[in-house]
């Protein structure tokens, strides 16, 4: 996912609590951390601890109080039997919007369509997983 993540200025300058602390729906490692199960430490006059799931209550709106930071970033660590693989999907090499997992219909592809890129990806995910060789493209 990293090959793909924001633009090469973006990956030149930006940092992980930066692009979480924006709040913006088209964050890229946003989906990543919520499914590893992140927590955030927020500083501030006292110190919090919150489930990275919990911290975004709306449209760029999150649990950040005035005068608070991200401190830090807790991923934890789980067993070497857990798989995590993460796949962006875009039109453009950078800085480009990643899916949802309810799939809509916008300008941007139809709901049948994303529907069908998450089977692919699941697919993807499959022969990897089971080091089986397969073309992407077939002519």
């Amino acid at each position: 996912m990293f090959e793909r993540y924001g633009s090469e200025q973006i990956r030149n300058v930006a940092s992980l609590g930066g692009n979480i602390g924006s709040a913006s729906p088209i964050g890229d490692s946003l989906p990543v951390l919520i499914s590893l199960d992140a927590t955030l430490v927020l500083d501030g006059l006292k110190s919090r601890k919150i489930e990275m799931s919990d911290y975004f209550v709306g449209y760029r709106q999150t649990k950040l109080r005035k005068n608070e930071f991200i401190k830090e970033i807790i991923i934890p660590l789980k067993s070497k039997n857990n798989i995590h693989k993460c796949y962006k999907i875009s039109k453009r090499i950078d800085d480009d919007i990643s899916r949802e997992f309810a799939p809509l219909s916008d300008v941007r592809g139809s709901k049948n369509y994303r529907t069908k890129i998450v089977s692919n990806l699941l697919d993807r995910f499959w022969n990897e997983y089971n080091n089986k060789k397969v073309t992407v493209y077939d002519f």
